[in-house]
């Protein structure tokens, strides 16, 4: 179904009588049409343009509603609606109730299926306040909020907001931006029309423009905040025009999501080279322009990793700061026992990062001989990784069990982090825990608390 929503202004009106007001005639012209409409009001022009089902028309209690009722019911002559005609004239002001104007739903429905035969009809007229003060536009927020009753998935929405208090169409907007976001399975936007009266003189017509692309700039505007706030790419990858840049950073998000490292440090050197190129695009991708410097930020926040390891940490301390803590602790935790598997891989070529035994001998050099180890630098690796093992156990647990309470786990993240980099992936480090095949014998790796360390340390 499609349906246009429409303020109704009590403006740019002609006395015709006391108490009759009519709108004055304008030329309205689409610039995908050479049609011409001659219309006293945009709302046919659009309606008969778009062939829309329905119309909701708000307005105040003062607004023009005896002349919607006159323009669409093609009154004279027939005595029956120059009564109600009449009678609205009379009711206009705060006598006027949404029960008046269910004469103009009418005749707006007889207008809709003249136009359109297969018009489902069901037009409403809703009655706001002027939205003076905050009771006042919370009211006409609960009118907007009921009118999601009139909206069935996959209608297509259109907005004409030329006339009324400039207040209304711009609450209009914001409304149906809302109910979309909050129930995007029922509504879409799919034009925002204005009358540019502004250049009539310059042009002899009005040319009637459809500011849709700029609604695009608010899903931009969530895009962003997602990327920023959580490191979310989802909602801008979607946005992307490029369907290269696109597809890299929805695997991108995917592989964040899973922690699938080696795949995920491929997608950013793929994206980081997408982007490098990315110097002059067509006008709908422009964003993409403005959008650079952040994406570009994004990747090479991971250029220059050495290891899986230190991606993994790396990505850890990108998880803390964008608040995704139950990634950042598997990642943090992952980190530790990846770069002790480097280590050892350096000694024995045959270790994989990959293979669970080997990742649990690890594990079991981590959690049973360096805690106890009397040297202090590596009782405080086995020490602090069990504090994230722990953390990321309750996390994997949906916190059920005894542990911290949740503001201690965030606050201790960066804490935890900082002490990680300190004793493992800072640059001194790597030529003491290089040792550590030597002390250690990787073959008998187990656990074993009677484990004896090799003669030769």
């Amino acid at each position: 179904m499609e349906i246009l929503i429409a303020p109704l202004g009590s403006g740019g009106y002609e006395e015709k009588g006391v108490g009759m007001r009519e709108y004055r005639t304008a030329k309205y012209k689409f610039p995908d049409s050479g049609k011409i409409y001659e219309t006293s009001f945009i709302t046919a022009a659009i309606s008969e343009h778009l062939k829309v089902d329905k119309i909701i028309l708000v307005g105040t209690k003062n607004s023009m509603w005896e002349e919607v009722y006159r323009y669409f019911g093609k009154i004279e002559g027939d005595l029956e609606k120059e009564k109600k005609y009449f009678s609205l004239i009379e009711k206009i002001g705060d006598q006027l109730t949404e029960v008046d104007l269910q004469c103009v739903n009418e005749v707006m429905d007889e207008f809709l299926k003249n136009i359109n035969p297969h018009a489902s009809g069901g037009s409403v007229c809703k009655i706001l306040e002027y939205g003076m003060n905050d009771e006042e536009l919370f009211k006409n927020l609960d009118i907007f909020m009921d009118l999601q009753q009139q909206f069935q998935p996959a209608d297509k929405i259109y907005l004409d907001i030329t006339h009324s208090f400039r207040s209304i169409p711009l609450f209009m907007y914001l409304m149906i931006d809302f109910i979309q976001t909050l129930r995007k399975d029922i509504i879409r936007l799919s034009g925002i029309y204005y009358g540019m009266f502004e250049v009539s003189r310059e042009l002899d017509y009005t040319p009637i423009i459809d500011l849709n692309p700029l609604f695009s700039i608010t899903k931009w505007t969530k895009g962003v905040f997602d990327f920023v706030t959580y490191g979310n790419v989802d909602l801008m990858a979607e946005l992307m025009e490029d369907n290269d840049i696109k597809q890299t950073m929805l695997n991108i998000s995917k592989l964040t999501n899973l922690n699938y490292i080696r795949e995920l440090r491929s997608q950013m050197d793929k994206l980081r080279y997408q982007l490098e190129k990315v110097d002059d695009v067509p006008v709908p991708q422009s964003m993409l322009l403005y959008l650079k410097p952040e994406l570009l930020d994004f990747v090479n926040y991971f250029k220059g990793v050495n290891n899986d390891a230190e991606f993994q940490f790396r990505l850890a301390k990108w998880f803390f700061d964008h608040n995704r803590y139950a990634n950042g602790y598997i990642c943090l935790a992952e980190s530790i026992i990846t770069y002790l598997q480097y280590i050892y891989k350096k000694r024995i070529p045959s270790i994989d990062y990959q293979n669970k035994n080997d990742r649990e001998k690890i594990q079991n050099l981590l959690l049973h001989f360096l805690k106890n180890d009397s040297n202090k630098d590596y009782q405080k690796i086995g020490q602090v990784y069990d504090e994230i093992r722990i953390i990321r156990n309750h996390i994997a647990h949906a916190g059920f069990g005894d542990h911290d309470d949740y503001d201690k786990v965030i606050k201790k993240s960066l804490e935890l982090a900082n002490t990680v980099e300190k004793y493992i992936f800072h640059n001194s480090n790597e030529t003491k825990l290089s040792k550590l095949p030597s002390l250690y014998d990787f073959n008998n790796l187990r656990k074993r608390p009677n484990f004896q360390k090799e003669s030769s340390r």
